[in-house]
């Protein structure tokens, strides 16, 4: 795989993780930054990882407003 792919979904999946954990506004501000870093790894994306990446956005944002309601 290709290195800037590799960090740039690295830094989503960790963004996501810390916007579920954290705090109000901590929380909005990993979950806008998770966003942009998931439209960067797309760009990078090989073409069938693209689909995988895809899916898995939607399930993170799918999970992600109950964990950050209930805290």
């Amino acid at each position: 795989m290709d290195k800037p792919f590799l960090a740039a979904t690295t830094t989503t999946l960790i963004l996501a993780y810390l916007s579920i954990r954290s705090q109000a506004i901590w929380s909005l501000l990993c979950l806008v930054l998770a966003f942009f870093t998931l439209l960067l790894s797309l760009a990078l994306a090989p073409g069938w990882f693209r689909l995988l990446i895809l899916l898995a956005g939607l399930w993170w944002s799918y999970q992600c407003p109950d964990s950050t309601l209930n805290s």
